[in-house]
């Protein structure tokens, strides 16, 4: 898996820019890492082939890109966010698209980076997508994704246990429940 994580970095760092990290700064690039890390778990249940691996793991290392062009006053708010701030922090699948799109990354992990909020059951954004329209590697990525913003620390939340965690995203019709349940069996 490192080797995979690795690739991916590389492609990034050609494509995007040596220093990528930076700009997407230190707590969204933790974060999409671990998301990486997670995606690329539930990825080896599933069996899929390297060049799949290798875009689940680009994909999941960019999922949040376009938060770059978020006010991060609106990103880190502890206070409950306003309308306004939620509209502009849903904006940033469709900023990390344009980002994409313009380096040419391949469309496995344009999807993934546009779609890593959209639902099964339709409830998400930014196209309010449902069922088989939504990609799987996209659907591993949300699922790594909630679980990973679900157990770490945020300035609008403390972290919760694995098992509240998995409670949660049970729960979830949104999510793919059989990466929800490989997530519960490897992590």
């Amino acid at each position: 898996m490192k080797n995979i994580k690795d690739i991916a970095l590389n492609i990034i760092k050609e494509k995007y820019a040596k220093d990528f990290q930076y700009s997407l700064g230190k707590d969204v690039f933790e974060h999409c890492s671990r998301t990486c890390d997670i995606a690329l778990q539930i990825a080896e249940v599933y069996g899929f082939n390297l060049q799949q691996r290798i875009d689940l793991a680009t994909g999941a290392l960019l999922h949040d890109i376009g938060k770059s062009y978020v006010n991060q006053n609106v990103l880190n708010k502890a206070k409950k966010l306003t309308q306004d701030d939620r509209t502009l922090i849903e904006c940033h699948p469709q900023y990390g698209f344009w980002i994409l799109k313009q380096l040419d990354f391949n469309c496995t992990v344009v999807d993934i980076v546009y779609h890593h909020h959209e639902r099964l059951d339709g409830s998400g954004y930014p196209q309010k997508l449902r069922g088989h329209k939504i990609d799987i590697l996209t659907q591993i990525v949300s699922v790594a994704d909630v679980y990973e913003a679900l157990t770490a620390d945020r300035v609008y939340h403390k972290k919760r246990s694995k098992e509240e965690a998995l409670k949660i995203m049970k729960s979830d019709k949104g999510l793919n429940q059989v990466a929800v349940d490989i997530l519960t069996e490897c992590c």
